[in-house]
């Protein structure tokens, strides 16, 4: 009996043999890419910068930013009050008290912070940037073309938190958020 691979030579008909080395070869090359080519699932995924956001407005509500806008608002107040301004010292009372009643509820409940990424806009990029994300989100999006990096500690990292502010931000990661009543 003469085998496949000299029936494939004289241009005879390939038999069993020669079918399954061409699909042995093809299985081959499908399941190892050229050195440096990416799968499409790979080169499609986009990478999210995933944060702890009650953790990051704990970092900020004990940061040097947020005393010295306080402090400016109670300044502010003061001024008023020594103006004998009763509008404007209502009006900074309602910021100050609606700033107060925020930041708690970013930091024990599940309050968005867009208000305090905002505070830091200019620095968001070069975080992104370090990271090597392209979006920043704080749920999960459980997307399976997307992936996940935490940055809490980079976002944290910026309002430069003591390490009583760390351990505190360790604390409440491990209780979950109160609800908003």
């Amino acid at each position: 009996m003469k085998n496949d691979l000299s029936l494939l030579r004289r241009g005879g008909r390939p038999g069993l043999l020669s079918l399954i080395w061409v699909i042995t070869g093809i299985a081959i090359g499908l399941s190892h890419p050229l050195p440096g080519a990416e799968g499409p699932e790979k080169a499609s995924k986009t990478r999210i910068g995933l944060y702890n956001s009650r953790a990051v407005a704990l970092a900020y509500g004990r940061s040097e930013m947020f005393r010295t806008a306080a402090s400016k608002l109670r300044a502010e107040g003061k001024q008023a009050k020594a103006e004998g301004d009763e509008k404007r010292l209502a009006e900074l009372t309602k910021r100050g008290t609606g700033q107060q009643d925020r930041i708690h509820r970013q930091v024990f409940g599940d309050a968005p912070i867009d208000d305090i990424l905002d505070s830091i806009k200019d620095s968001l990029a070069a975080i992104q940037k370090k990271a090597s994300v392209q979006k920043l989100a704080s749920k999960d999006p459980r997307d399976p073309s997307v992936e996940v990096v935490d940055i809490t500690a980079l976002l944290v990292e910026h309002f430069k938190p003591t390490a009583e502010t760390l351990k505190m931000i360790e604390d409440i990661k491990k209780q979950p958020p109160l609800s908003p009543d």
